[in-house]
């Protein structure tokens, strides 16, 4: 389960800290994966670092004019060995930072923007770079304390080993590994780009016909809106008002905005890995599970078992916009929701839904929905002018929400 849960997150680009007993074998597995992947590994043993290897030796150096007379001297920094490695996009090489629970605080606090930013300093190694980390159960409350907000940056497993995969393994030279599935989103595979879910089906007057019209929507847009209605609706789960007390290992996942939208990322490329028949093991609740924590995990995952779309389908009005309408007695969520989903589309497509955008976006003025416009205003602006080229002569004739411009002062 380790390497599929390494290849799952190699995959979607995403930090990993690999929590286990000492000797349970993750630093040899971190090997094998890099092996198995033919990746070049940079093993850093966190507890024996200084900061200077991560953020490269100090010297001093002189600083010039363009005429070549002397200004001052600077301190500047050796490149580190590590950043040599990591330099060239597309090698997708992995840097593996191990005994992370026992290393000092500075170390960790060099490691912040390293995990999240793959930069520390002037020193920036290529954003494709797969980080993982790694330390034990045992010194998660250890000499020095755990940096919450580092350990915010990663998807967390907690990983045991089975005597029966680790026999085979040990046998097999750990040949009994699994690849996760990954979706392909190049275009060819339409089946793995899409979601079928149901949206709401109007009549010209707003009568509504059918809430359980089967669409499909991209899972990009699908997800997004699960995990927004979600959160409104368990506001509990956003974020936490105080950090969680290390008492239980697993506390070191928790939910921010940052981690839910890891969240997104591990449905749209993971959405396909279900339940293992032979072991029972789920790996997309396990990796959402540490990501946002066991009880926001579990919460989240109960409410995608009965989540629908729902909503009305935005790109089946292109081509014939002026039928657009919204349901009667729509509410403000409702109504507010459907215009993110347009604005959506409108930002990854200007000139396709700009007729659409347009029309909506008057019709919202008409229904005095002036607060949603508000929201998107700066955005709306900025879209029409900047890729479709209005002026001011264009938003005068063209947008019944000019005025909010000039009220915005934008």
């Amino acid at each position: 389960m380790l390497h599929k849960t390494l290849h799952a997150l190699y995959s979607v680009n995403l930090p990993v800290m690999i929590w286990g007993n000492p000797g349970e074998g993750k630093t040899e597995m971190v090997k094998k994966f890099a092996e198995r992947m033919n990746k070049k590994t940079y093993l850093f043993y966190a507890n024996k670092c200084e900061p200077s290897d991560i953020g490269g030796i100090p010297f001093t150096a002189d600083v010039f004019d363009k005429n070549g007379n002397f200004v001052e001297k600077t301190v500047k920094h050796a490149k580190p060995e590590y950043i040599k490695l990591f330099e060239k996009e597309g090698d997708r090489n992995i840097l593996f930072v191990d005994e992370l629970t026992t290393c000092n605080p500075s170390i960790q606090g060099a490691l912040l923007t390293v995990i999240l930013d793959c930069n520390y300093g002037d020193f920036q190694i290529a954003k494709d770079t797969f980080r993982i980390g790694a330390g034990n159960y045992n010194n998660v409350i250890g000499t020095h304390k755990v940096n919450m907000a580092l350990m915010n940056r990663f998807v967390h497993i907690f990983w045991k080993s089975k005597p029966e995969r680790w026999a085979s393994g040990f046998i097999t030279g750990f040949s009994n590994s699994e690849n996760a599935i990954i979706n392909n989103y190049d275009g060819q595979h339409p089946d793995e780009d899409f979601i079928e879910t149901y949206s709401t089906i109007v009549d010209n007057k707003g009568n509504i016909l059918n809430t359980d019209h089967k669409e499909k929507v991209t899972k990009d847009l699908y997800y997004k809106q699960a995990i927004g209605k979600f959160v409104v609706a368990n506001p509990q789960y956003f974020r936490l008002e105080e950090l969680p007390t290390l008492t239980d290992v697993k506390n070191v996942a928790y939910p921010t905005p940052r981690t839910w939208e890891y969240v997104h990322k591990i449905l749209t490329k993971l959405d396909r890995n279900t339940t293992d028949k032979n072991t029972g093991e789920n790996l997309l609740s396990e990796l959402i599970k540490g990501t946002v924590g066991e009880e926001a995990g579990i919460a989240f995952m109960k409410y995608l078992e009965s989540y629908n779309f729902h909503g009305m389908n935005m790109p089946s009005y292109v081509g014939h916009e002026e039928t657009f309408v919204f349901p009667k007695k729509a509410d403000h969520r409702y109504i507010e929701a459907n215009f993110e989903s347009l604005i959506y589309y409108f930002k990854s497509e200007p000139k396709k839904y700009e007729k659409l955008t347009l029309f909506v976006s008057n019709l919202l003025f008409d229904m005095a929905f002036k607060g949603i416009l508000m929201k998107y205003l700066a955005f709306l602006v900025s879209t029409f002018s900047r890729e479709l080229g209005y002026t001011h002569v264009d938003f005068q004739d063209k947008c019944k929400w000019y005025d909010l411009i000039r009220y915005a002062r934008l």
